[in-house]
């Protein structure tokens, strides 16, 4: 296990991911484990973030995913780790807040890898988080983790079954990525710059995954709960910087909807 007594510096992992090379997968993903020691959860930083994501709640339910981030993408970029980490993408993700969390907390991640398996295209494997006060497992994350590994033509998709959504508009400023990079230290340049985003396959840059999963709680008023909760989301199609899109929600379901009314993104509340 890799310890960290200071959350890694994005900067210098970034670079190891923009240069490394990566090398066939001979059978499962390794169960490499992380470690980072306790950290103060800063009023500063988190006031930054809810202006950045537009959350409310004290510390928002998804902000220990910015601080357990930092432990992914050393893992990923580590030279034990076969596969080369740019590229990658979280088709799921899911949360569980087993209490609220509090300003001036000390909180410990850890962080590894398993359940590898053959998807269509490429293998997934599960990046688990877990985030504890003491010994109190006060939080944890489930990350798909998809890598393409070959093209196959994509079969057509189902028709999506028509659900009566109330919905809001969605605001997703073009700005959106250069804020969540500043506050969080992820400067992936596909939620940066027009030119790279092409690169990988997108028109234009496209939201953070985090940022919008904090945005969206947010917004609905879900992203701060008093009693133990749980929270499940799907990345359908990418979210571009810019764009027009809005926000439904049906019973406990909610979705990021575009201009045709196509989800981008799927996801759900409930109880543990």
């Amino acid at each position: 296990m890799r310890v960290f007594e200071t959350a890694p510096h994005m900067g210098r992992v970034y670079l190891r991911a923009l240069t490394e090379r990566g090398r066939p997968l001979d059978g499962e993903v390794p169960e490499m484990r992380s470690r980072l020691d306790a950290q103060t959860l800063d009023e500063e930083h988190l006031a930054a973030y809810r202006v950045a994501c537009g959350a409310r709640a004290e510390v928002p339910v998804g902000y220990p995913q910015l601080l357990a981030t930092r432990l992914h993408v050393a893992l990923l970029t580590d030279p034990e780790f076969p596969i080369r980490a740019m590229g990658m993408v979280h088709p799921r993700f899911s949360i569980t807040q087993h209490r609220p969390l509090h300003s001036g907390e000390a909180v410990a991640f850890e962080s590894w890898f398993d359940g590898t398996r053959e998807v269509r295209n490429g293998i997934e494997f599960d990046i688990q988080t877990r985030a504890f006060v003491g010994d109190e497992l006060v939080w944890q994350s489930t990350a798909a983790t998809f890598h393409r590994t070959h093209h196959s033509k994509a079969p057509e998709k189902p028709a999506e079954e028509p659900i009566t959504w109330d919905s809001q508009p969605l605001v997703v400023p073009s700005n959106a990525g250069r804020r969540y990079a500043r506050v969080s230290g992820d400067a992936n340049p596909v939620h940066l710059h027009p030119l790279v985003s092409r690169l990988f396959g997108y028109k234009r840059p496209i939201a953070h995954g985090w940022w919008l999963v904090a945005r969206c709680l947010g917004e609905l008023g879900l992203d701060g709960p008093d009693a133990p909760a749980t929270f499940g989301f799907d990345f359908r199609r990418p979210v571009f910087l810019g764009g027009s899109y809005s926000l439904g929600r049906s019973d406990q379901a909610f979705a990021v909807l575009d201009e045709t009314g196509k989800v981008r993104l799927d996801g759900f509340s409930g109880t543990p």
